[in-house]
């Protein structure tokens, strides 16, 4: 078996996130069945992928990697990669195939994701960008949002921002997170919160920018999202907002297998860890 790394993007309004459902439409249905249609000798049968995060329903991606075997001799990716393309439906888009090493992970050798998402806050929105912007209708003040998230980078215990799911972990390392209002390009007049780090929790990105909201708007102090980090309170404000403005914008690895593998082994054992402790 031979291991390939697919990159891509798709639009996630008409999806119930990337990952299989029954009865429901996902990107991962999609695109293990595009790739049974487009790899030679799979006549239709299934192609298992591993993804670098799973993104919730209605969740956009930039930037998405999977990896998955196939055993096909020689196999020639650009071509694979122009008929996927002819395949998949038009709000999902393939555009880098490649061979990696046979013990590469799309999820394991991820060393940063990026998310932005972007808010319009006049009351006029653009409605040819309603499916990648959340709007609020109601101006908001992005320097105390900024002071109230003050703090939230490092490694801390999320519970507050986390919906809980069992056997996972609600502590995270957080690199960067910080919201700006864009004044030039296609972004122009929004206000676009970027976070990075090495994973993020379910539902975590949601909830953090929609507790900011709250303080944007004057409906809560800025030091009461650094209060509920504290003391680890979820409540209704600090719920996840909307899917809509939300994008994985890029997954960056790390270049040397080497560093790759060592890297993988420490954050397998964490993570076992912190299950155990959850």
């Amino acid at each position: 078996m031979t291991r390939y790394r697919l990159d891509l993007a798709y639009c996630g309004t008409e999806f119930s996130g990337y990952a299989k459902q029954v009865g429901l439409r996902t990107v991962q249905d999609e695109l293990e069945l595009g790739l049974s249609k487009a790899l030679p000798n799979r006549s239709g049968t299934s192609v298992p992928t591993v993804v670098a995060g799973r993104t919730d329903t209605g969740v956009h991606a930039k930037h998405q990697v999977v990896h998955f075997d196939d055993n096909t001799a020689c196999l020639n990716t650009e071509c694979v990669l122009y008929k996927l393309n002819r395949i998949l439906p038009s709000d999902i888009t393939a555009y880098s195939l490649k061979q990696v090493p046979d013990d590469f992970s799309a999820r394991f050798w991820a060393s940063e994701r990026v998310y932005k998402y972007r808010i319009c806050d006049c009351p006029y929105p653009d409605p040819l960008r309603t499916a990648d912007v959340y709007n609020t209708f109601r101006k908001l003040d992005v320097k105390k949002m900024n002071k109230a998230i003050r703090g939230f980078t490092g490694l801390h215990d999320y519970s507050a921002f986390v919906k809980f799911r069992s056997g996972s972990t609600t502590i995270r390392r957080l690199k960067y997170f910080k919201f700006k209002r864009v004044h030039y390009g296609k972004d122009k007049g929004y206000i676009v919160a970027t976070l990075k780090a090495d994973a993020f929790a379910y539902n975590m990105v949601r909830s953090l920018v929609g507790a900011a909201t709250f303080v944007g708007l004057g409906k809560r102090t800025t030091s009461w999202m650094k209060e509920c980090l504290e003391n680890k309170t979820r409540c209704g404000a600090t719920g996840p907002i909307s899917p809509r403005g939300l994008t994985l914008e890029h997954v960056k690895y790390i270049s040397s297998p080497a560093k790759a593998r060592r890297r993988m082994k420490k954050v397998q054992a964490r993570r076992k860890i912190s299950y155990k402790c959850t």
